[in-house]
């Protein structure tokens, strides 16, 4: 990641490195802080810690799913490198400046995916954990927003059942405050 001034000069910049790391959200804050989330195979190094993913995913993949809060001077306000579920897939920020985290946390039969909301405070506090079980139960939450009122939206792509060959449907769903 890296953020440069109008000119193009770099102000800052960050490398996420591990094994097949996905940055998947970005959002930004009423105080400028930078909120970044995704996920990761195996191990991340998430400015200077490493974490191991822990949740095993579909056909034996081990996934982890991480969340880091930046300052506007590109120094760390808090890290997850184990956050809930075992991906992450979108971030937004609510007008509190409560981080939303959406993605999925691996289901008990091992291989499918249960859709869930986080909700964090500014200083990284977990607050709220929201699980889903749209249709089948396999759904991932893929994008996230919040309105002024405090609802919280998300979309989430879900099978009608957890069999190969199964109608994949798109679904949004709203949480009301």
């Amino acid at each position: 990641m890296i953020e440069v001034d109008h000119s193009g000069a770099r102000l800052f910049s960050h490398v996420l490195a591990g094994t097949a790391v996905h940055t998947n959200g970005v959002a930004v804050d009423s105080k400028d802080n930078i909120v970044i989330t995704g996920f990761y195979e195996s191990s991340i190094n998430l400015f200077g810690e490493t974490f191991r993913a822990i949740t095993a995913g579909e056909s034996g993949r081990i996934s982890g799913a991480y969340l880091v809060k930046l300052d506007a001077r590109g120094q760390v306000v808090f890290k997850i490198g184990s956050a809930p579920g075992s991906e992450a897939n979108d971030v937004a920020v609510d007008a509190s400046d409560h981080v939303l985290v959406t993605g999925a946390s691996t289901g008990n039969a091992g291989f499918s995916r249960i859709t869930e909301v986080t909700e964090f405070d500014a200083a990284g506090a977990g607050l709220r954990l929201f699980e889903m079980f749209p249709a089948s139960g396999y759904g991932r939450g893929m994008a996230i927003a919040a309105d002024a009122c405090g609802s919280i939206f998300t979309s989430v792509n879900a099978l009608d059942q957890a069999s190969p060959g199964s109608a994949l449907r798109a679904y949004v769903i709203k949480m009301a405050p």
